[in-house]
């Protein structure tokens, strides 16, 4: 049976400890029943009492109370004792004051502080417990009157000491305001301003959607393929519709007959996932003999790399592994199929709008300044000869200061793109790039004073679907203007779905309308650009 403890007969906690726990042995049952026989907590007489005897050298008082002798000694005996966790505890918390005494019978009963582990009736206040009363500005730890408390930066003065005073809700330097705070005014900020970020005028957001392009400048609409017989819209817009994409976006025959059976190998057969081609999508003739078994390839391993990464690749290995290699066998067929001159296959993803002031801007400030990137163009290949006389002529005139024949400044700033192409795999919208990308080559030739009813052949993919799009810009009339807008607006037609990667025949339809474009950009496209842009320089 443990005895009880003996009565106080030093001023020194760790004499009195000596004494109560000399008779039976020391271990952590029976100092834990001596602590809780004590009428005042030891951590609190600990640190309001302990100061070295008279023949006691004086010394520096550690600062982690674990290093002291009575400590030392004690270390093996106590490695579970409560006191140990109460002494560590009171160290860490010596510099402010202990509010509540559920916070020391939290610790005793061997729970950590905090809100977590408090009863469920929103308080501290156990069932049947009794609370201290909390700190007062006379009374700031809550202890008794009599108790002096020690001060941390003095470990030999035992006067009465009060922490420093805070205001509520701050936590910089004692008396203190927020804007008279360093570190909340931040560097080279007048005592008394307000930082950036608490200014409550309402931020700019990004644009999401493509109906908030209509609050751009210039402003962008969307219409269906419908607006080409419904609204008035420029000869040419007609032109590409009717003569190059309508028939090739509608026509079902777009795989080679030559190939049929090489497709039926690998397609028509129960082990295969893909279903067999239909027999009224073949058509010969489509491809030279010398591009045929090209065609056949690439076909095979966009569906074959589709299936392998669909749902589960980035987008730059999408667009690396599908959209590219469909881009590149457009540009590598021979002449006999799409014309003497060729095109050229760009990917473009790390070519920006330069200058900035061909990006669309928001009069209201609603909407941030866009500056967007599309992933590929479909260009001319000029020869060396036309390139040179181009780039000089652009170089010494410097048209608007802009060294530029487009609304770039990088190493495509003198190659002429007719075809823009942006991919998504997250599921966000790709017409929003690609409309802000128009916008900036729209204004290009407004400054520039080149061909403004060339319209825009443009192709939105959302992982393994292709849709079609046709921009063009129009004139805004003048009493319909806003003040300080644009005089002009962007029009969008589509979507026209133009084939997918998800078998062999939507792949070839992807082809066969891309053909369509490429003809476009030889027969339409080419001779505009030498007559109001490169003869202007030439």
């Amino acid at each position: 049976m443990v005895t009880s403890p003996q009565p106080r007969t030093s001023s020194r906690p760790f004499d009195l400890l000596r004494e109560t726990t000399s008779t039976p042995p020391l271990s952590s049952s029976n100092i834990a029943r001596w602590v809780n026989q004590l009428p005042t907590p030891p951590v609190r007489l600990f640190l309001a009492h302990f100061r070295p005897a008279a023949s006691e050298p004086l010394a520096p008082v550690s600062s982690n109370l674990r290093t002291s002798p009575q400590h030392l000694n004690r270390k093996a005996s106590t490695a579970h004792s409560p006191v140990k966790h109460k002494v560590r505890r009171a160290n860490a918390q010596s510099s402010r004051p202990i509010r509540r005494s559920s916070e020391l019978i939290s610790f005793k009963m061997g729970r950590p502080l905090g809100s977590k582990n408090r009863p469920k009736n929103g308080t501290d206040q156990e069932e049947g417990q009794e609370l201290e009363p909390m700190a007062t500005a006379s009374d700031p730890t809550g202890m008794p009157p009599s108790t002096p408390q020690r001060d941390p930066s003095n470990p030999y003065h035992t006067a009465p000491w009060l922490p420093p005073t805070t205001p509520s809700g701050l936590s910089g330097s004692p008396g203190r305001s927020e804007d008279q705070s360093p570190s909340r005014r931040g560097p080279g900020r007048p005592r008394g301003a307000k930082s950036a970020s608490a200014s409550t005028e309402p931020k700019a957001k990004p644009v999401m959607t493509k109906g908030q392009l209509a609050q751009m400048s210039p402003s962008v609409f969307f219409d269906g393929m419908q607006g080409i017989k419904d609204e008035p819209v420029p000869q040419p817009v007609k032109d590409l519709w009717h003569n190059y994409i309508k028939s090739a976006v509608t026509d079902p025959q777009v795989v080679p007959l030559e190939l049929k059976a090489s497709l039926e190998t690998d397609y028509d057969t129960p082990s295969k996932t893909k279903g067999p081609v239909a027999n009224h999508n073949y058509v010969p003739h489509l491809y030279t003999a010398f591009d045929l078994p090209l065609v056949l390839a690439t076909v095979k391993e966009i569906v074959k790399e589709s299936d392998k990464n669909r749902g589960l690749c980035h987008h730059s290995q999408w667009l690396s592994k599908v959209v590219t290699p469909i881009m590149s066998r457009i540009q590598s067929l021979s002449s006999s199929t799409l014309g003497s001159r060729g095109i050229s296959d760009l990917n473009i993803e790390s070519v920006v709008i330069s200058p900035s002031e061909l990006c669309p801007t928001s009069l209201a400030q609603t909407f941030r300044d866009l500056s967007k990137k599309v992933d590929n163009a479909l260009a001319l290949t000029l020869t060396k000869q036309e390139n040179q006389i181009l780039m000089k002529a652009v170089t010494k005139y410097r048209i608007n200061g802009a060294a530029s024949i487009n609304q770039t400044q990088n190493w495509t700033a003198f190659i002429p793109m007719f075809q823009y192409t942006e991919l998504k795999v997250d599921r966000t919208d790709p017409m929003i790039q690609l409309a802000v990308w128009v916008c900036a080559e729209v204004e290009k030739r407004h400054r520039e004073e080149y061909a403004l009813d060339l319209p825009f052949p443009l192709i939105a993919i959302s992982e393994d679907y292709w849709e079609l799009w046709i921009a063009y810009s129009e004139e805004i009339p003048l009493s319909q203007r806003q003040p300080g807008g644009k005089s002009y607006q962007i029009q969008c037609l589509g979507p026209q779905h133009m084939g997918h990667t998800a078998n062999a025949t939507g792949v070839f339809t992807i082809l066969h309308v891309l053909k369509a474009i490429v003809r476009w950009g030889l027969e339409v496209y080419e001779p505009a650009f030498m007559e109001h842009v490169y003869q202007r320089y030439a």
